[in-house]
């Protein structure tokens, strides 16, 4: 006599649908990281650039545009605003200034003529003002937040630094 079994192998409905679930909460997570690397991804291409730019624009005040013309020559400094400070050279006596304006950093070579200032960094954090200046003694603090926008969240750099006056 042969003896046939009548229960066929297989998977049940609910093994199946646990199946779909877990394959669809993997997914979900490997979306969610791969979201998050792609952001992180971009935020890393928008800092570089910054950070680049605002080495520049503090090297530009602390040395001048031509390296012997910045702060760090000045025999004079003032303070017109925390945004803004003009010094005197020390090697050809011309009064110069870095300002804010809008969200740039501008250097004006020579405050006795109009119209020959010079954009030096573009970003500049506009609110709290993004460049500021403090004196203490012979001492001179810079401080700069360049910032952009990586899709919902702002990017920002910000550097200080201190420079001693020669003169």
């Amino acid at each position: 006599m042969i003896k046939h079994n009548h229960f066929i192998k297989g998977i049940t409905l609910i093994e199946m649908l646990l199946a779909v679930t877990l394959m669809g909460l993997l997914l979900g997570v490997v979306i969610a990281i791969y979201s998050m690397g792609a952001t992180a991804w971009k935020e890393g291409e928008i800092m570089i650039p910054l950070q680049r730019n605002a080495s520049f624009a503090m090297e530009k005040m602390a040395r001048g545009t031509n390296g012997a013309d910045g702060i760090r020559e000045a025999r004079t400094v003032t303070l017109t605003s925390a945004s803004e400070i003009q010094y005197t050279s020390g090697i050809d006596s011309v009064m110069r200034r870095f300002y804010l304006s809008g969200s740039q950093v501008m250097y004006d070579p020579d405050n006795s003529l109009v119209g020959d200032e010079i954009a030096i960094v573009d970003n500049v954090r506009t609110n709290p003002a993004g460049l500021t200046f403090s004196v203490s003694g012979d001492v001179v603090t810079i401080s700069l937040t360049l910032e952009d926008r990586v899709r919902d969240r702002i990017v920002n750099i910000e550097l200080t630094t201190n420079v001693t006056l020669r003169n």
